[in-house]
């Protein structure tokens, strides 16, 4: 998920400590709802609930 959404090698993710792949999924599921929440509402859709902020202080 991470290597094509993010365009990251598996090399570069083999790398990272469990904390760094931790914030950068938590991160990237940020921007995917808040991603669909635009493009839904550019469509046409009214939900009821605006998603988190992607840009967000996850710490």
């Amino acid at each position: 998920m991470l290597t094509i959404g993010l365009h990251i090698s598996m090399l570069e993710l083999k790398k990272l400590t469990m904390f760094q792949l931790y914030d950068l999924v938590e991160r990237f599921m940020l921007y995917i709802n808040w991603d669909i929440d635009l493009r839904s509402r550019l469509a046409g859709a009214k939900p009821d609930e605006h998603p988190e902020n992607w840009m967000k202080n996850i710490h």
